[in-house]
């Protein structure tokens, strides 16, 4: 097989929101890898496919689950002709606090949050001068799981997938099988350290329908900067 490196070798490594887009530009290009070998971990708390939010919804939509490696979890996608899922739809935007409980909207289409923090000064020179401070984002899904994560600020903006939401490996399959498992119902933004972020965070909720078979190739997910908003909550 040829190998085709995405522009940042490691997924997880693409800590900026531009450099993540790119990364998953390269999966929705015509030049991205004929097959995948996947398997869903993290480290630190972090959680895979919100460490690479963009990619992770161009891999959805752009490969195919053939065959599983039940002994190391490990799951073969195979790049597909035909794009799985439409474009994103913008639902609403709103305005959340840290520690407030926010309901997930209910539907049956893929849901995407954008989350939109904003550093103060103090916050800026901790980041140059030390390390990131960590954002967590505490989930509890419909089947009753509760999880901590932890959030990178830069790449949040590109959306999250809370459904379907893979917290184990037999939902890992059904996400790349047929976009199918459990989802996110609520869930609550933490921070350890108060005095670098801005109390309110901005979402973005949008949804991406399933496409049907036989659907356009060129698809791409991305979000277009500076697209005005179809509906504003707060």
């Amino acid at each position: 097989l040829r190998w085709t490196p995405n522009p940042a070798l490691q997924v997880f490594s693409a800590h900026t929101q531009d450099l993540e887009l790119r990364v998953a530009r390269h999966f929705a290009s015509d030049s991205r890898p004929q097959m995948l070998i996947v398997r869903n971990e993290a480290i630190d708390g972090r959680w895979m496919l919100f460490d690479a939010p963009a990619t992770w919804s161009e891999i959805l939509s752009h490969y195919v689950l053939i065959d599983i490696d039940p002994v190391n979890e490990r799951l073969l996608l195979r790049t597909t002709s035909h794009p799985r899922l439409g474009l994103p739809h913008e639902m609403y935007q709103q305005t959340i606090r840290f520690g407030d409980t926010v309901g997930v909207p209910s539907g049956d289409e893929l849901q995407v949050l954008e989350l939109h923090f904003e550093w103060n000064v103090r916050g800026v020179l901790r980041k140059v001068l030390f390390r990131v401070p960590q954002i967590r984002i505490e989930i509890e899904t419909g089947s009753g799981r509760t999880m901590l994560l932890r959030l990178m600020p830069a790449t949040a903006r590109n959306g999250i997938l809370l459904r379907p939401f893979a917290a184990d490996f037999e939902s890992f399959q059904r996400l790349f099988g047929d976009l199918e498992g459990d989802s996110v119902v609520r869930f609550r933004l933490l921070q350890d350290a108060p005095e670098c972020f801005q109390p309110v965070v901005r979402c973005v909720w949008r949804t991406i329908a399933r496409q049907p078979t036989g659907g356009g190739q060129g698809t791409m997910l991305l979000p277009v900067p500076g697209k005005a908003s179809r509906t504003s909550r707060r």
